[in-house]
């Protein structure tokens, strides 16, 4: 029973370090993932503030074209520009998409990282019975 006790108080403070190690990677991935999630709704704001210039442009080029009749070449530049716009946009949304499964990645991690945190410390809680039933009387 004393050997059992021994090995009980060896494990002890090992588990208790597993937990405290996991417990400053779950905060630390939270972090991260509360700071990538900051940065895509930033990514998103700027998609919208970007997309919603585009259509003001696509509005100023249609009264513009009302207005007078351009030449070929200005018309050119212009769905050039707007063609530049679109590729500008696509990049802003597709890196948007990336955010988003980078967040939905850490947050499957974070999730990951929450159920072995409860699984060490339900292993600790059992640690600390035992000890407490090797103890009585």
């Amino acid at each position: 029973m004393s050997s059992l006790n021994a090995t009980l108080q060896l494990l002890l403070p090992i588990r208790r370090q597993r937990l405290r190690r996991a417990e400053s990677q779950l905060r630390e991935a939270t972090q991260t993932l509360t700071q990538q999630e900051t940065a895509l709704k930033k990514l998103w704001q700027e998609k919208e503030t970007q997309q919603e210039q585009y259509r003001q442009e696509q509005e100023d080029f249609r009264r513009r074209l009302q207005e007078q009749a351009q030449s070929l070449d200005s018309l050119q530049q212009q769905r050039e520009r707007t063609q530049r716009q679109i590729g500008r946009l696509r990049q802003q949304q597709q890196r948007g998409e990336d955010g988003e499964a980078r967040c939905q990645q850490q947050q499957r991690q974070v999730a990951d990282r929450r159920a072995l945190l409860r699984q060490r410390q339900k292993a600790v809680e059992k640690l600390e019975f035992l000890l407490t039933l090797n103890q009585e009387p």
